[in-house]
């Protein structure tokens, strides 16, 4: 499901609407808390897909997290954890309260730019 979802030409991988992936859904599973699901897909993407912090730096610079139902930017802390260096973070149509937290994780992602 990761490398469908990753386009190697742009850089990009793509976690939109998780809760709506059809291979997931054909498997039986319901995913009813994105949240849970994004945070196991961030740690396969460590653990088995880009094992070391280069790997991951030469294989991603943007990450799109649209439609996930995240309500806090804090559900983003996996992410910053795995790719520091992204350069492109897409956030939209969430459930987000406050996006003012996200100045703080500015030091997380120091390369973001947008």
């Amino acid at each position: 499901m990761i490398h469908k979802r990753y386009n190697a030409g742009d850089k990009h991988l793509i976690l939109n609407l998780l809760s709506e992936e059809p291979d997931l859904i054909n498997a039986g599973l319901v995913v009813s808390e994105p949240t849970k699901l994004y945070k196991a897909i961030v740690a396969l993407c460590e653990s088995r897909i880009w094992e070391t912090l280069p790997k991951r730096k030469e294989a991603v610079l943007s990450v799109s997290l649209r439609d996930n139902y995240f309500q806090t930017i804090h559900d983003t802390l996996p992410l910053a954890n795995a790719f520091p260096h992204i350069q492109n973070l897409d956030l939209a149509n969430n459930a987000l309260q406050d996006l003012e937290a996200l100045k703080f994780r500015k030091n997380q992602f120091s390369n973001l730019q947008h």
